[in-house]
């Protein structure tokens, strides 16, 4: 039971209209107050999902962009390209021939694919990551190639230990970028399209 918010007669719960003065009666503050809070509540829920699918797509749509790229590039292509071009180099008769060999076929595609590598147009952190393993591994072949070829010249073996290290570094960077490359492209339901 409720009392009359015009005549204050006592009237039944659920009553629009007292039957004694006619007064129409307010819905209770506390019914409103529900109202209002579950209609807070789907609203920030609502937007929270809107953002959540926005943030999804942006980071899709870069990767994709990213991908797009770098398929377009033939990055993997070039990869297996510039290892091609280290094994004719090693049939070099001399080591001033052998650096011959790297300075002007290899190192020039390196520094190619590096470039596309660090140019990319990555706008989300996700796709960035992945990038940087790709432009560090780049970056690391570059100065292995430089350093490598200096220690067969010079006979240096501390030189060609060094370079050897960084091969390996460069082989796990690779390797990582490809994976991550990989796991993203399982997100978000890609084929690959280049085999290593």
């Amino acid at each position: 039971m409720k009392f009359c918010s015009t005549c204050g007669n006592q009237i039944a719960d659920g009553v629009k209209t007292c039957p004694q003065c006619g007064g129409k009666q307010k819905a209770s503050k506390t019914k409103k107050l529900v109202i209002w809070c579950c209609a807070a509540v789907v609203t920030a829920v609502v937007l929270i999902v809107l953002i959540g699918l926005g943030m999804v797509t942006d980071v899709q749509d870069d990767f994709m962009n990213y991908h797009n790229n770098i398929v377009r590039s033939n990055i993997s292509e070039k990869l297996k390209e510039i290892s091609g071009l280290e094994k004719e180099a090693f049939k070099a008769g001399t080591a001033e021939e052998f650096k011959e060999r790297i300075d002007e076929d290899v190192l020039p595609l390196v520094r190619d694919v590096y470039e596309i590598a660090k140019d990319a147009d990555i706008k989300t952190k996700e796709v960035e990551d992945v990038n940087k393993l790709l432009v560090s591994g780049l970056e690391k072949l570059e100065e292995y190639y430089e350093l490598y070829t200096e220690a067969v010249v010079e006979r240096d073996e501390d030189k060609l230990k060094e370079s050897e290290e960084l091969k390996e570094s460069f082989q796990k960077d690779i390797a990582d970028w490809e994976e991550k490359h990989k796991d993203l492209m399982d997100e978000y339901g890609m084929e690959l399209e280049y085999k290593d």
